[in-house]
């Protein structure tokens, strides 16, 4: 099983390195988006500061009426919406790659076990059927469609905010930029997810075509003090083959590796190794109070709650503080 878990590991370094190239092109794209935006930014601060100059009061009424306001909020939609197509595209079309990949190394992995047998690979209709099934629903095209209503609203709010307590256009823009920004990183997060998760269920699709000599699954993590306490919980926990993965949070890295029949797993659990640790780095994974809970026999799995979510589906998670206390109680 050490063999497996190696490879595993490896496997899962050349999918972050194509992550990696994924969430640099998209970046690139929104970097001009933001540039666009920027020059129309400084061009309605210039508007604005003649006005000034001139002994005009930039008010709301004198801000709606203003022809680069006008354009401003538009363009911010049309850019970005503009970006959300080919995102949509391009993400998919990087799931589909995923896809063939995880198939690939699931592949491997089984024969990595160094058990004599011959696996099935998938057919083309049970990829395309898998391609299709992580898009049915586009949760994906929905929230990059919310991106442009999203900035205009925005932009619409820091403009009118600013002015209400008398900021500056020079600050007002920087806040604005800053605004726009913000669902950059949340759509970048959710295409690095969305294309794990098309390398994850394309990985288990593969085991389950297998069912002859695979009886499920293991969760493998990466146990470092970076990594979340519901991911050190989860390393090492087998899984039927009919349970799917889901992920702890967004950007989970986590994988998995084939169990196979009759082939005892020699794997320290994640509660186990987490145990083996000085109290300093539990306590940077866990943060003080739930470190206290730990320190006082509060088992790590206990930390682990499974939420789902209309869109995106079940994610295991961190459980809350509060939902900590109220299991304590009861």
């Amino acid at each position: 099983m050490s063999s497996i878990i190696t490879t595993a590991r490896e496997f899962r370094a050349d999918v972050l390195r194509g992550d990696k190239q994924m969430l640099s092109q998209l970046s690139s794209a929104y970097e001009q988006i933001a540039k666009r935006l920027e020059r129309d930014l400084r061009e309605l601060t210039r508007e604005m500061e003649a006005a000034q100059r001139a002994g005009k009061t930039v008010n709301r009424d004198w801000l709606r009426r203003s022809f680069r306001y006008q354009q401003l909020i538009p363009r911010a939609k049309e850019q970005i919406n503009g970006f959300s197509r080919s995102a949509s595209q391009y993400i998919q079309a990087k799931q589909f790659q995923a896809i063939s990949l995880g198939q690939s190394h699931a592949a491997s992995l089984i024969q990595a076990a160094d058990v004599d047998l011959t696996f099935v690979r998938l057919p083309n209709a049970a990829i395309e059927e898998l391609v299709g099934a992580l898009q049915d629903g586009s949760s994906l095209d929905k929230l990059f469609e919310k991106l442009g209503s999203e900035a205009a609203r925005d932009i619409g709010e820091k403009l009118i905010e600013g002015l209400g307590a008398g900021k500056g256009p020079r600050v007002i823009a920087r806040e604005i930029s800053s605004a726009v920004d913000m669902p950059r990183w949340r759509a970048l997060a959710i295409a690095r997810t969305e294309s794990m998760r098309a390398y994850r269920q394309s990985s288990l699709a593969t085991y389950a075509a297998n069912d002859d000599v695979l009886d499920g699954w293991i969760w493998i993590s990466t146990l470092s003090i970076r990594t979340c306490a519901a991911c050190w919980a989860l390393h090492g926990q087998f899984f039927p083959l009919s349970k799917t993965f889901f992920p702890s949070h967004v950007s989970c890295r986590c994988t998995s590796v084939p169990s196979i029949r009759g082939v005892k797993t020699k794997l320290q659990s994640g509660s186990v190794a987490f145990g083996n640790l000085a109290a300093e780095q539990q306590q940077t994974i866990l943060g003080p109070s739930r470190y206290e809970m730990y320190a006082k026999g509060t088992p790590l799995d206990d930390f682990v709650i499974l939420t789902r979510d209309r869109d995106w589906g079940g994610a295991y998670q961190v459980r809350p503080l509060y939902k900590m206390i109220k299991k304590r109680a009861a």
